[in-house]
């Protein structure tokens, strides 16, 4: 009778053990990274929700006018004891969670649409990209002014040829007018 482990068999043990490890491992990573994103799709949640109330309570400090947009921080919702720490962290990677959330004014249900904005660049009055004439609203109209500006009947300047650059190309033309057109058939 043998006492002990040959080392054939110690060997055959190690690879089967590797060999279960290299299969598991990426199911395993996997699983990890789906829950990490599917925190990251919760706390955006959360925070939009955060937003809503803050908006709610502070309702009488905002301009409701077409184009606003009210920046509103992690700072601002800690100062209304909606988050217990201004410094979010991103569940994917464990760094601060960049952006804020967005309150803009839709005049169509008169109430602000509130997003999470990764880049947080908006405030003040956004540029509605096909709105030439700045009024909040797509309509027949913008597409007659950027008509008229694409054939060189009228001028635009400012904030109407930021948002006459539909597709964002850095051009005003003919891709802008068909983009808007379509948008209007609600093709896009």
């Amino acid at each position: 009778m043998k006492k002990g482990f040959t080392l054939i068999e110690l060997l055959a043990t190690i690879i089967i053990l590797a060999l279960i490890a290299l299969v598991t491992y990426p199911i395993i990573d996997n699983i990890v990274s789906d829950s990490r994103e599917d925190l990251y799709v919760k706390q955006i949640a959360e925070l939009e929700r955060h937003g809503n109330t803050w908006v709610t309570k502070n309702i009488n400090s905002l301009r409701m006018e077409p184009r606003y947009v009210r920046k509103i921080t992690y700072v601002d919702l800690k100062n209304e004891s909606l988050i217990a720490d201004a410094n979010v962290k991103d569940p994917r990677t464990g760094d601060p969670l960049p952006g804020c959330v967005l309150a803009i004014w839709n005049s169509e249900i008169t109430n602000f649409d509130v997003h999470y904005d990764d880049d947080c660049t908006h405030d003040g009055f956004a540029i509605i990209p096909g709105d030439v004439n700045l009024d909040g609203y797509l309509t027949e109209e913008d597409h007659t002014i950027l008509s008229n500006h694409i054939g060189g009947i009228d001028t635009l300047t400012g904030d109407a040829l930021l948002a006459a650059d539909i597709n964002g190309d850095g051009y005003v033309n003919n891709l802008d007018k068909k983009h808007l057109y379509q948008i209007l058939q609600g093709n896009q």
